[in-house]
């Protein structure tokens, strides 16, 4: 019925309307009372369960004390009877084993066996003589076990399950005496625990095979019900799990239990603990039906009493009555207010701080489930980036502009410099987005003593909750001002972002269009993204340096073995050489033939000729080694004339050049210094063989050699220039690198990355610079300068100064 039908004047009697407000009111208090208590009842159930495992678990621990203890004493009896002088009969042994069984409490009986178990004593004098050798815990004793627990198994008098524990028993000597046998009635044990336990309880116990022992519950089960090892639960537990029993029907009984099944370590059986489910349910049922019964008959009283109020109470309380069930439908009615009457007034106020009470929790829950998902989609972001992690951040920096709002950025720092560079910008708004991205540059520099450069720099973390247009310029950076002036954000945070103790970046988020401030919600939301992005980031930074090392360790090695190859095919010549001679001295010699004089000189010429270029190629192949190691190489300078070194070289050149005109240029002669001239002789060589092999469609490669003096030192200029394919500007900077090849060249032609390097330890050691100056496309001049004075040392190039690089100009290096 509609409420103006239901309060209209002239309508229902007022008792009666009272009657339905509230009934109205004890439908939605009885909702509410339901699901607090179902709620409630869920945690008693589950609280109650966890409390029986813990009291399986407990009783376990018991029975695996007692069994532990037990042992110790078998083992006490051996070492003192095992110490015994003489035979081991009753007369010796049964004072001793009476004594124990008395002390002990629990034991059905205890003795001594001889070795084909036979009993020699026993506690109480009887059974001596009875053959125990058809045992099967016997069997597996005398078939050498130290120590057996038995399984359950009949008594020899009174028939009732007894387990037995027995070990081999040994003199000092080590000699064989005989077995020690403890036997004791599970029942006793199990009695025990129960008398602490409640009184619905079932404790069983399972021996090692999966039978019963004993149980509380039922205790005098039939031998055929006693066997539990086809049951899941029992055969896990007996594998040393233990099972949460919740619900399911009881090992021996059908009505539904809970407790659980718990190993015991020492013998490898298991204790049941269980208890009814349904005593529980009931008394959960019971709480249940309290409640409601107690909140009926409350509202029923509240009813009675408004039954007695005037007429003019009824139009505020039916107001009351409606915001009510705005509430429980999770909207938000506004409560009225001034009302005359005490009581309504009071109602009233109730009512409010109950509406925002529940307002406050679901914006908190609200707030908590936007929490976890911002997390949870800044978490899959970083894991799907791999190395593209800058574009996922835009990803983060949206969705929190869509949870703690408005404006948000992430910036990368740059080391130490007050600089750093935004990688990932947002706003809710389309207008201020656009101002933003056109005011920030590829870097931005924050204000000094800024909080945004305290976080970069220090690390600094800050929450301004209200700031002013010039505070913010101040805390973030002058370059956004004229998006404050027109913008006007009013709160701040900023977060840095760090990772295994090393400043990444920071994410600066604020508020211009959301009235609310920041509050510590939004700042640890913050926080915990800051530190995801950091680690993430960090994560993406090492696995490129992990993989641009595997890139240079496999060029090293390629460039390694392709200098062994190349070496070894330069050292077959002369070594073919001297060979070739030798041998045909000794024919010549083993023949009797006299050599002529002239034609012996002539193979004496070629063998040390031969000997002098293998000599030099094991030096530069010892050179080389150096060179990717990073060692030192010692010099041997001595007077040079520097135009026919390089005459020298070109005409070698000029034999396999056909495709190529080399020019030399040495000026008028007379170019000496003092160097070491097999090392300058390698290093031109490399040159000028780049040049060569860098200009496949061929050319004129070009050799000039000059006299330079600067501030007073004599300099030797040497210039190799070729038509060749050049150099990318790009690559030009690291084209001295050990192992670098530049793009252009790289898989087109053949070479290690080390030619130039070696060009430049040559250089460099004799206290000289190599300079080059290239343009893709259009040919390279590489410049060597050598300071005309000694030089003693060849240091690795990776400690000289770098080359100089030229701007690109008129053959890709190796």
């Amino acid at each position: 019925m509609a409420r103006g039908n239901l309060f209209r004047p002239g309508g229902w009697r007022l008792s009666t309307r009272v009657i339905v407000a509230a009934s109205v009111l004890l439908a939605i208090l009885l909702a509410i009372v339901i699901a607090t208590q179902t709620q409630a009842g869920a945690e008693r159930r589950r609280s109650e369960i966890d409390h029986a495992v813990d009291i399986g678990r407990a009783t376990a621990g018991i029975v695996d004390g007692f069994a532990r203890d037990l042992e110790a004493t078998v083992l006490a009896v051996a070492v003192i009877l095992g110490g015994e002088v003489g035979p081991l009969d009753q007369e010796s042994a049964g004072p001793h084993l009476s004594a124990l069984e008395e002390e002990y409490g629990l034991l059905r009986a205890l003795f001594v066996t001889d070795a084909a178990g036979e009993v020699l004593a026993s506690d109480s004098g009887v059974g001596l003589g009875v053959q125990l050798a058809d045992r099967p815990y016997m069997q597996r004793l005398m078939a050498g076990a130290p120590t057996v627990w038995s399984g359950g198994l009949a008594g020899l008098e009174s028939g009732e399950v007894v387990v037995s524990y027995g070990r081999a028993m040994h003199s000092p000597a080590g000699e064989f005496r005989g077995y020690v046998i403890a036997a004791f009635y599970p029942p006793l044990v199990v009695e025990r625990l129960a008398s602490h336990l409640p009184a619905d309880a079932d404790v069983i116990l399972i021996d090692h095979n999966g039978f019963v022992l004993h149980s509380t519950a039922f205790p005098d089960l039939a031998p055929d019900a006693r066997a539990l090892d086809a049951r899941e639960d029992v055969r896990a537990a007996l594998e040393g799990e233990a099972v949460r029993i919740d619900g399911s029907a009881g090992i021996l009984a059908a009505e539904e239990r809970f407790g659980a099944i718990v190993p015991v370590a020492a013998n490898g059986w298991a204790v049941s603990f269980t208890r009814p489910l349904a005593p529980l349910e009931a008394a959960l049922q019971r709480d249940l039906l309290s409640q409601v019964a107690v909140v009926t008959l409350a509202v029923a009283a509240v009813a009675a009493v408004l039954t007695l109020v005037t007429n003019r109470m009824m139009r505020p309380l039916g107001d009351l009555a409606g915001a009510a069930s705005a509430v429980a439908r999770g909207e938000r009615p506004e409560i009225p207010a001034g009302h005359r009457e005490v009581e309504v007034r009071q109602l009233a106020d109730s009512m409010r701080l109950m509406s925002a009470a529940v307002a406050e929790r679901e914006d908190a829950l609200r707030r908590e489930s936007g929490r976890r998902t911002v997390l949870a989609e800044a978490s899959r972001a970083f894991a799907e980036a791999g190395l593209d992690l800058e574009r996922e951040l835009g990803t983060v920096a949206h969705r929190i502009c869509t949870v703690v709002g408005d404006g948000c950025m992430v910036v990368l720092g740059r080391g130490d410099a007050p600089s750093a560079e935004p990688v990932a910008l947002h706003h809710r708004s389309d207008r201020a987005f656009e101002h933003l991205r056109a005011l920030l540059p590829h870097t931005f520099t924050p204000s000094r003593d800024s909080v945004a450069l305290r976080a970069l720099l220090n690390g600094q973390p800050a929450l301004l909750a209200n700031v002013s247009k010039e505070e913010f310029k101040a805390a973030v950076s002058p370059a956004l001002g004229p998006y404050v002036d027109e913008f006007g954000p009013h709160s701040l945070s900023v977060q840095p972002m760090s990772a295994h103790g090393r400043l990444i970046g920071a994410i600066i988020v604020w508020r211009d269009e959301t009235r609310e401030p920041y509050t510590a919600e939004d700042y640890a939301l913050l926080q915990e993204i800051a530190g995801r992005a950091a680690l993430a980031i960090e994560n993406a930074r090492l696995f490129r340096e992990v993989s641009e090392h595997a890139v240079a360790v496999d060029r090293a090695m390629h460039a390694h073995h392709e200098s062994v190859a190349l070496a070894s095919h330069d050292l077959k010549n002369p070594l073919a050489t001297i060979r070739a001679s030798a041998q045909w001295l000794r024919r010549e010699t083993e023949r009797g033939r006299v050599i002529e004089q002239e034609r012996l000189l002539a193979a004496m010429e070629a063998i040390e000729t031969a000997s002098v270029k293998a000599t030099e190629e094991i030096d530069a192949m010892l050179d080389a080694a150096s060179l990717q190691s990073g060692g030192a190489v010692a010099l041997s300078p001595d007077e040079v004339d520097l135009a026919s070194l390089l005459q020298g070289i070109c005409e070698e050149f000029r034999q396999v050049g056909e495709d190529h005109r080399i020019v030399l240029d040495a000026g008028e002669g007379g170019l000496s210094g003092d160097w070491d001239a097999a090392r300058l002789q390698r290093a031109f060589g490399n040159l000028l063989n780049n040049a060569i092999k860098y200009s496949p469609d061929g050319g004129d490669v070009s050799v000039s050699a000059r006299r330079q003096q600067v501030d007073g030192t004599d300099w030797a200029v040497v210039q190799v220039r070729d038509q060749g394919v050049g150099i990318p500007a790009a690559a030009l900077p690291r084209i001295f690198e050990r192992f670098y090849r530049a793009e252009n060249v790289e898989g087109r032609f053949e070479g290690n990355g080390l030619g130039l390097t070696g060009v430049r330890y040559i250089v460099e050691a004799h206290n000289g610079r190599v300079e080059v100056v290239s343009a893709e496309g259009e040919g390279s001049v590489f410049t060597v300068r050598l300071p005309c004075r000694a030089a003693s040392t060849l240091t690795p190039a990776d400690e000289a100064p770098p080359p100089q690089v030229a701007e690109p100009a008129p053959s890709a290096g190796e």
